[in-house]
């Protein structure tokens, strides 16, 4: 069977299209069980009328069926049907649903497919420029609430980067000491400023939830900022070796599925160097090494750490609740599903898209973590204009924390309001129908 797509047509009515072929489907085969037994006898019938025998026959249940001959013939005919027949149309009803009509559904979607996107192609333009208008209302509505958070986490991010790139250019002063320490802080000092900016990006927009992930990367990236620091020059010199490790775990991950993905893989010398590279790592800083935080291994005691034991080291583990809370948004766990920042109180909807609830964390956890790393520029410059620096992002991030807070507790008992506005007018209007039939209760006995 040929399908083809109809124009102009929903694409939601091709499922029942499907259903109503089912449906009609045994009458079909029984109307052409009549139209082969009535050949048999050198007689046929019209499609119209062969269905309305067989739809006598489904419903009263006969088996033997008389057939009224048509104007100016004489005598009747007559047709019966046996246990094979009904057998038959069992069988064909069988193989009909195992063969034909998966082949059916996949012809009618390969079919229908284009239609439906060439639609949504023309219809897209406009529905995009609503979506446009839609968002921007959103953005708007959200800045009124939040915007003194927002807008101090964007000065905070612009010191941050100032500072950062001011400081990275003293390379020179340094004396030769310290350059892995210098190297390996700056680039995670930029790298930090960067997830910032992509999480400003995540709560102008709405998306708390998103936002926090991010922040679990920045909290990481200040960990281990904050480890370097305190463990010097040779921990640096180990965390930038360390990249091999990663190298070779990826390397030896994709050439196990370069064939599924469609990809080249890695030719045996491109393999030989990443192993010879990571074995002289080995050899040069222990089997340690080769674990996920093996360059710390050392500084912290333990064979395989964790980052449980980096954040310990670097004295921020009390932030780990909000590390926990951040990576349920990252992992797909259950908490990550039925918990949401976006959610205000016991929310029963989905939540698909930006919210206007839930910046509060996120935003203020972000200050916190690009300040700690920033102070950390001291560690390497001390100067006078970096001390003000620091200190003014630590006023600010206070600030930034409060503004946030303000807004959060603001919406709260927004909410709470909309909440009162609406269960009182419940109740007084079955108060008001009480009164009546009281009134009216009254009346009756008086």
């Amino acid at each position: 069977m040929k399908i083809r797509a109809p124009k102009k047509k929903a694409a939601w009515t091709y499922e029942r299209e499907i259903e109503r072929l089912i449906e009609k489907l045994p009458l079909d085969l029984l109307a052409d069980k009549i139209r082969e037994k009535l050949a048999t006898k050198g007689r046929s019938l019209p499609l119209a009328r062969r269905r309305a025998i067989a739809k006598g026959i489904l419903r009263d249940g006969v088996r033997q069926v008389e057939i009224t001959l048509a104007p100016g013939e004489t005598g009747h005919d007559g047709i019966e049907l046996a246990d094979e027949d009904f057998r038959d149309i069992l069988d064909r009803l069988d193989k009909f649903s195992s063969e034909q009509l998966p082949k059916l559904t996949e012809d009618l979607i390969s079919a229908t497919s284009p239609a439906v996107l060439s639609t949504l192609n023309r219809r897209w333009p406009r529905e995009l420029k609503k979506d446009h208008k839609a968002m921007e209302g959103f953005r708007d509505r959200l800045y009124l609430r939040w915007g003194r958070g927002l807008d101090g986490l964007r000065m905070l991010a612009k010191i941050a980067r100032e500072v950062g790139q001011t400081n990275s250019r003293n390379r020179l002063i340094l004396d030769g000491t310290n350059v892995k320490l210098h190297d390996a802080f700056f680039k995670l000092h930029a790298r930090a400023c960067q997830v910032t900016e992509e999480i400003i990006c995540l709560l102008s927009s709405g998306f708390a939830d998103g936002a926090m992930a991010r922040w679990r990367t920045l909290h990481e990236i200040a960990t281990v900022s904050l480890v370097l620091s305190k463990g010097g020059e040779q921990l640096a010199e180990r965390y930038l070796a360390h990249e091999i490790v990663e190298t070779k775990k990826g390397a030896d991950l994709y050439q196990t599925y370069s064939e599924r993905l469609g990809q080249d893989p890695f030719t045996p010398a491109e393999l030989d160097a990443i192993e010879r590279e990571y074995v002289l790592a080995l050899d040069r800083y222990g089997t340690n090494f080769r674990s996920q935080n093996g360059w710390a291994s050392e500084y912290v005691k333990k064979g395989n750490p964790n980052f449980a034991d980096l954040e310990i080291a670097a004295g921020v583990d009390h932030l780990r609740p909000y590390y926990k809370l951040a990576s349920h948004n990252v992992h797909a766990n259950p908490k990550g599903v039925l918990f949401k920042l976006g959610f205000f109180g016991d929310a029963n909807t989905l939540l698909a898209g930006p919210s206007n609830a839930g910046l509060a964390d996120p935003g203020h956890s972000t200050a916190i973590s690009l300040n700690q790393i920033s102070a950390t520029i001291l560690h390497f410059f001390p100067s006078f204009d970096n001390i003000i620096a620091v200190k003014v992002m630590s006023l600010l991030a206070d600030t930034i924390g409060k503004e946030f807070l303000k807004a959060h507790k603001q919406l709260e008992q927004d909410e709470l309001d909309r909440r009162a506005q609406t269960v009182p007018s419940r109740r007084g209007k079955r108060g008001r129908h009480k009164d009546r039939r009281k009134k009216a209760r009254s009346k009756q006995s008086g």
